[in-house]
């Protein structure tokens, strides 16, 4: 990553984009990398730390006092100025008339009392939203948008850091549910004053556990201390210890304690984001979960394979399509899948290592599963030869093709 940053700052004459363009894009690769802008922080070229400074609050203080204190002037100009566009106060006539990206970024400013007062006795619900969750809203409109009709004003204030003993109280005992659960996890509760509040975490939740990309992972592991994840992994809120479970470094004793979770949420995230989930756990939330990336978790290195053969006459083709990766499936069984209505059961008995070889070697020349078959692992080498030898009569047919 060092290289690649040095490699950025020369600025390669080949990419139609500038210095600042192509930083930016590296730093939001799959997700806000703070990992990343703490590497260019301290990166031994000022271009790359310059580079850095304009992303200034994502940096811990120590960081950005070195940065104003660098001993390259454009790197402190450029931490000054992040600094002073930070402070710069937005006021009403800041505020664009037109309702878009800038119109929100203006939202998520250092906000003059006006302009939040102005906002928040408006009617944009998406506006107030922001200005409920801002840092620097007034204590007296965080008071009034405590109790305003709309639920999703109330949950944005339910994730300030900042509120008071008093309204953390009057938030848990919110009429919306989803507000009761929002705000349960707020870091200022203790653990017996979250196991008395009434929640329903699918109130929060899209139902959506599916695997987070590599690059926000990391990002989103570079933000939290160990203290912080093996605090949450031992929660009676299932929201933290479902934030704890997207963290691969979590020990193996905390691991299976949240792979048999009661929560299929921390559960799913688990399998998908550490290495050590148990196998069945896998299995089993395969089983359970519908949402975006099920199928990912048959791919992943730990899924089971042994007794799938089970789910042969399985009416669901999901699971169906797991029988083939038994080891020691019957062949025939395998074989009869080959054929099945649904084409990922049909696929997936392809690649079976099971299949029998002579139907494996016939389905060389399937338009549909030639592709598949090619990459059985069961596949004999005097195949494979003929195969990836120029000219060869057997080949595989390509995509809508005729074998031959």
């Amino acid at each position: 990553m060092t290289q690649l940053l040095t490699d950025i700052d020369d600025g390669p004459a080949d990419v139609p984009a500038s210095r600042h363009e192509l930083f930016t894009e590296f730093f939001i690769s799959g997700g806000f990398r703070v990992d990343l802008i703490r590497l260019a922080a301290t990166h031994h070229r000022p271009g790359v730390r310059r580079a850095a400074a304009g992303s200034f609050g994502a940096l811990d203080e120590s960081t950005q006092n070195a940065l104003l204190a660098d001993v390259a002037e454009e790197v402190r100009q450029a931490a000054a100025a992040s600094v002073a566009y930070d402070r710069q106060i937005m006021r009403p006539d800041d505020l664009p008339e037109l309702r878009g990206h800038t119109y929100f970024m203006v939202l998520q400013r250092t906000l003059s009392p006006e302009l939040a007062r102005q906002v928040a006795a408006g009617d944009d619900m998406a506006a107030i939203e922001f200005v409920a969750g801002n840092r620097t809203t007034p204590p007296d409109v965080v008071e009034a948008l405590l109790v305003h009709s709309d639920v999703a004003v109330r949950r944005a204030v339910a994730k300030r850091q900042d509120l008071t003993e008093e309204q953390l109280t009057r938030l848990i005992a919110d009429p919306d549910v989803a507000v009761r659960t929002e705000v349960s996890a707020h870091p200022s509760l203790t653990e017996p004053q979250r196991a008395l509040v009434d929640i329903d975490v699918d109130s929060v939740s899209s139902g959506d556990f599916g695997p987070a990309s590599g690059n926000v992972r990391v990002s989103l592991e570079s933000r939290w201390s160990d203290e912080d994840v093996l605090r949450w992994a031992r929660s009676v809120n299932p929201l933290l210890r479902r934030q704890a479970a997207y963290d691969s470094r979590l020990p193996l004793d905390v691991v299976l304690d949240l792979a048999n979770d009661a929560d299929l949420g921390v559960r799913t995230i688990l399998a998908f984001h550490h290495p050590e989930a148990p196998p069945e756990s896998l299995l089993r939330c395969y089983l359970e979960y519908r949402g975006r990336g099920r199928a990912q978790l048959i791919e992943l290195p730990q899924f089971p394979t042994a007794g799938l053969a089970h789910y042969a006459e399985d009416p669901d083709p999901t699971l169906r399509q797991l029988a083939p990766r038994d080891p020691d499936a019957d062949p025939l069984l395998v074989e009869r899948l080959v054929i099945d209505p649904e084409p990922p059961v049909r696929q997936a008995a392809a690649a079976g290592p099971r299949l029998p070889i002579a139907r494996l070697v016939a389905l060389l020349g399937d338009p549909e599963l030639a592709e598949v078959a090619a990459t059985n692992p069961s596949l004999p080498v005097s195949e494979m030869r003929r195969i990836l030898t120029p000219g060869s009569s057997s080949g595989t047919a390509g995509p809508g093709r005729p074998g031959s």
